[in-house]
């Protein structure tokens, strides 16, 4: 049976990343689609390599209950839906290596995986 888990990983970009050159790190929030908690802690980490970033340590890890769906923020709502319907959603909060005033916040996409478009040319 396929159940959602939430998983959050600290990761450091690679030089492969795409427009992270300043981002220090960033703590991945991933919604996974899988049948139990191995197979989405791998499947989690292989999407975050497949972005150009290295996944380090694991600092959550749980199955999706009702009470944190009914917490979600819009953001977190949405890659909740993509993964449901999808398999997997995920979101970087990086912190960049320069110093910035408290609260500051930016979003930038990180643009498509790094092997995306590829499974059409075999």
């Amino acid at each position: 049976m396929i159940n959602p888990y939430f998983i959050i990983i600290k990761a450091e970009p690679t030089s492969a990343a795409i427009n992270a050159q300043d981002i220090d790190g960033a703590n991945v929030n991933i919604w996974v689609m899988e049948t139990d908690m191995v197979n989405a802690d791998t499947a989690a980490r292989s999407h975050i390599l497949g972005y150009g970033w290295i996944p380090r340590e694991t600092r959550f890890a749980g199955e999706v209950t009702e009470e944190l769906i009914s917490s979600l923020d819009e953001i977190e709502r949405r890659n909740y839906e993509e993964a449901v319907l999808s398999g997997i959603s995920a979101t970087f909060y990086g912190w960049t290596k320069a110093k910035h005033p408290e609260g500051f916040f930016e979003y930038r996409p990180l643009g498509p995986a790094l092997d995306a478009g590829k499974e059409g040319m075999n």
